[in-house]
């Protein structure tokens, strides 16, 4: 699968080609990977690209309705830097 079937298809679509195996769940992310590598110098959105992580899950097994559909999620993170101290990492409350 090229990008621009990929973008054809909403994330249902594409959980049902890879549960018929039309498409794997690697090949998905695979897809999302280039392509978010593509566009993140103009977007500067993924600072700490969890790809490995992504490739583990799914080594480990996939289960549930979008089972290897590839999503991002914002996850904010405190960082010496910004003036915090103390338990530095992911964050899932929000902007700091």
């Amino acid at each position: 699968m090229q990008f621009n079937e990929y973008l054809q298809h909403d994330a249902m679509a594409l959980a049902a080609l890879a549960e018929k195996g039309e498409i794997s769940e690697q090949d998905l992310l695979d897809l999302a990977i280039a392509r978010a590598e593509a566009v993140n110098a103009q977007l500067n959105a993924l600072i700490h690209p969890l790809y490995d992580m992504a490739r583990a899950q799914i080594n480990a097994g996939l289960s549930g309705p979008l089972a290897g559909v590839p999503s991002w999620s914002r996850i904010s993170v405190r960082a010496p830097s910004h003036g915090q101290t103390g338990a530095e990492g992911p964050q899932r409350q929000g902007s700091l």
